[in-house]
């Protein structure tokens, strides 16, 4: 298989699942993860490659995001370290760090255009964003004074 002539979205997805690292770093990325660990002669690194499962409706969205700004030059510097990150913590997770982190800093054009796609995809799938500082901060009923 020619990985070049596979669509860019595509090539991204296997890139991010055959990075180094426990797969669970994407589980709030790929639906029912834990199926590819286990034993056997495959890492579940590979089995999560070689099975290429569809990434959730939102992480897709946040890919696409990133690929409707960025496109080929996503494999690129200095794109390749927005992709590095997605690979590294899930597209959902790094999206989350991406807004945050530019939240208050002047940003060129480019970096605000990835900012604005992230937060629209967010906007669509609002349970995905901060969903852990949400659990937490609902354990302590902040909010409902």
């Amino acid at each position: 298989m020619d990985y070049c002539t596979l669509p860019i979205a595509e090539r991204a997805k296997l890139y991010i699942y055959a990075a180094p690292g426990p797969i669970r770093r994407l589980e709030r990325d790929v639906k029912d993860i834990g199926r590819f660990e286990g034993p056997g002669g495959l890492t579940s690194c590979l089995r999560l490659v070689v099975a290429s499962p569809p990434l959730s409706p939102a992480s897709a969205g946040v890919l696409d995001a990133a690929i409707g700004v960025c496109g080929e030059r996503l494999f690129s510097d200095p794109y390749i370290m927005l992709l590095d990150s997605m690979a590294l913590v899930g597209p959902i997770a790094a999206a989350e760090a991406f807004v945050l982190l530019t939240a208050d800093s002047s940003m060129t054009e480019e970096l605000q255009s990835i900012c604005t796609a992230f937060l629209a995809v967010f906007e669509q799938y609002p349970d995905f964003f901060l969903a852990e500082a949400r659990a937490a901060l609902a354990k302590h009923n902040f909010g409902k004074r």
